[in-house]
């Protein structure tokens, strides 16, 4: 009679190759729950953000988020202090400059930290309720600014950028990495974030394409991580770089 079963030899060797198949995919899937996790977050942070101006709009009866009381005083101390109060989802000031806060890398995790020194110390931070970060920097009577008729040429609903914002979505907790978890935006007048590396943003900024990501966080070229933003927001929220 037949003995039906698997020597020692053969256990061994199939939970080698176990071992080795496990090894090779749940690293892969586990990176991909983290980057969906990064994408929702970010996702959610955007939406918390622009109901936040659009409830500023509708409270002041304006369409121009620039003709609020918040923008209309030329203060950056009492843009702090105001901007807080309309904030549902933001927790506190932190009284840090943004080159003393911030150790970021870019997007290629092999070259030296960011130097968030070249940065505009104009950045406000704010802490999220959710632990993440915001960094805002309101460009208080010193808007970027391109004509009613070359924002029709270009096909934009904005003529103005009113802010830089930055959002990291985890706060100091790692990656620390533009493009992971933290991500750039332009504020327009009408309250909405356009993601740096967007159609809108380099049409906006230049007339052209040659900020879009498709040249710098394409799939053979990713150079800092900055305009992975726009590869991300465009491609619904899914990080596939």
């Amino acid at each position: 009679m037949k003995k039906f079963g698997l020597t020692l030899a053969e256990i061994l060797v199939s939970l080698a190759i176990v071992g080795v198949v496990s090894a090779l995919t749940v690293p892969q899937l586990s990176s991909g729950v983290q980057q969906k996790h990064w994408a929702s977050a970010l996702s959610s942070q955007i939406t918390n953000f622009e109901n936040a101006m659009k409830d500023i709009k509708t409270k002041e009866s304006i369409i121009d988020i620039t003709e609020s009381s918040v923008w209309q005083q030329s203060t950056k101390e009492y843009f702090k202090s105001s901007f807080l109060e309309n904030m549902t989802n933001v927790e506190a000031v932190i009284d840090k400059k943004f080159s003393e806060y911030c150790n970021y890398r870019i997007f290629n995790i092999d070259r030296e930290p960011y130097n968030s020194e070249v940065e505009n110390e104009e950045y406000i931070i704010y802490k999220l309720k959710n632990k993440g970060t915001l960094f805002i920097s309101p460009l208080l009577k010193n808007f970027i600014e391109i004509t009613e008729d070359e924002a029709l040429e270009r096909k934009l609903d904005y003529s103005k950028i009113v802010g830089l914002v930055i959002i990291d979505i985890n706060g100091e907790n790692m990656p620390n990495t533009i493009g992971r978890d933290i991500f750039y935006f332009d504020l327009n007048e009408n309250g909405v974030l356009k993601a740096h590396g967007s159609m809108e943003s380099s049409m906006f900024r230049s007339g052209h394409d040659d900020r879009h990501w498709s040249k710098t966080c394409n799939d053979d070229n990713i150079t800092s991580g900055t305009f992975c933003t726009g590869r991300l927001v465009e491609n619904n929220f899914v990080m596939d770089y």
